[in-house]
């Protein structure tokens, strides 16, 4: 994505920051998708390092919304058990919803309602994280993906099933096979109650979970921050699907997407395929889209 931003913008700004069609960046979507079930005081939106000036030029830095800037970038795992850390510390008995920004959806206003059912899910089931996962619609590599195993009964729908394995990034053979197995593409839209995530992480990733235990004890501030800031120096960059998730498949179900169409803009060409199928221009000219650095 960087060379077409870089062409484009002239800056290689973060895709989340991009409109790339309309006037609402990719984060500015996903934080109304958000507002439409959730008040804006129990959001957190995780950024990282160099973000903050890019808020500025965003709705999502406005006053809808706490902002959680990490100290260094160390991966989405790291940032996503750092902001459920400070969510626990004031509310430790709250249901997660964790939501990328970097994903097309459409009908926007169908969120909602699948968004609700996953949490839905997940409360009848407390002991268990809710994948929402997508069908896929080509078998995409880059995706992580979900095999689906024996339905789960007493979950209030008939389409949610067992995760019996999961895959981040297959290879290209691999990814063709799991699309002829009707497997599920994984959006990383999560339902979960916080101690059921937490416990997943310290499943996954016990040395991360116990620094960041420590530090949810503290009361905001310098101190605080400063122990915020030797724990991500200290750990290693962790990936919330490869090394969370991928990890974590017996306590886990998998929920899919209905009556929507799922996208991770990852690529120029996904973005471009999202918007023709609804009938829309991208911001930028198809030429730099495809456009390749000269020797």
């Amino acid at each position: 994505m960087q060379p077409l931003i870089q062409s484009w913008l002239n800056e290689r700004r973060p895709k989340q920051f991009c409109a790339f069609t309309g006037t609402r960046s990719m984060l500015d979507h996903t934080l109304d998708r958000l507002h439409e079930i959730s008040p804006p005081r129990r959001v957190v939106t995780v950024i990282g390092p160099r973000h903050l000036r890019y808020l500025q030029h965003n709705r999502g830095g406005d006053q809808r919304t706490r902002i959680l800037q990490q100290p260094e970038a160390r991966g989405t795992g790291l940032g996503v058990y750092t902001a459920l850390a400070c969510i626990m510390r004031n509310d430790p008995e709250s249901t997660i919803l964790l939501l990328p920004s970097d994903h097309f959806m459409y009908p926007e206003q169908r969120f909602g309602q699948e968004a609700l059912r996953a949490v839905g899910i997940d409360r009848r089931n407390p002991d268990k994280l809710v994948l929402v996962g997508a069908r896929p619609q080509f078998p995409e590599p880059e995706y992580g993906w979900i095999e689906p195993g024996a339905r789960k009964h007493g979950s209030g729908s008939a389409s949610v099933r067992r995760v019996e394995s999961f895959r981040e990034k297959p290879s290209a053979a691999k990814a063709e096979r799991f699309y002829r197995l009707g497997w599920l593409c994984n959006t990383m839209i999560v339902a979960a109650q916080a101690r059921a995530l937490w416990t997943a992480g310290v499943k996954a990733q016990p040395k991360m979970l116990r620094r960041l235990s420590a530090i949810a004890r503290w009361s905001p501030g310098p101190l605080a921050l400063r122990a915020l800031r030797a724990t991500y120096g200290e750990t290693e960059s962790v990936d919330f699907s490869r090394d969370i998730l991928q990890k974590c498949t017996a306590m886990s179900l998998a929920c899919p997407l209905r009556g929507m169409e799922w996208n991770d803009w990852g690529r120029p060409e996904r973005i471009e395929r999202s918007l023709a199928s609804i009938g829309k221009r991208p911001n930028f000219h198809r030429n730099l889209a495809l456009a390749q650095p000269g020797p």
